[in-house]
């Protein structure tokens, strides 16, 4: 499920964008946004739902996978959630994606809908949680 780069770029600038380094190496990225952007919120009312913040672009370098950078992302991005005023989080992956549909299973995302972006060959999962009432400092492991 690779992407070209303007299209990662458009939509990092969707919203507040985070990136860890390492010397001069990206290590990973995320960005949130809110409210959902309005193609998304054409495909699916969970897009549309008052208080709801959208993680989108969670991306990690594979030489530093498991060792916390999307956990420690994830949860720079919920405090930015709170902030706002957001109660709960949505996010949309790719249907055969299921390692990431396992992670953001294991961080208390369901299920909600399955839609179909224009120009896919696979259809898309949508997944929701509420906010953590206490979010965790962000650490890195």
């Amino acid at each position: 499920m690779d992407q070209p780069e303007d299209v990662t770029l458009k939509r990092a600038e969707g919203g507040p964008t985070w990136v860890l380094q390492e010397n001069d190496a990206l290590v990973a990225c995320l960005t949130m946004s809110w409210p959902a952007e309005a193609a998304l919120a054409a495909l699916t009312p969970q897009a549309r739902v008052p208080g709801r913040a959208w993680l989108n672009q969670v991306a990690v370098d594979p030489a530093f996978r498991g060792k916390g950078a999307a956990s420690y992302l994830r949860d720079v991005g919920y405090a930015w959630c709170r902030e706002q005023g957001a109660t709960s989080i949505g996010l949309d992956t790719a249907e055969p994606a299921a390692h990431l549909r396992t992670i953001y299973s294991g961080w208390g995302f369901k299920e909600q809908d399955s839609i179909q972006w224009p120009g896919k060959r696979y259809r898309s999962v949508v997944m929701t949680r509420a906010l953590p009432e206490d979010v965790p400092e962000p650490r890195l492991r």
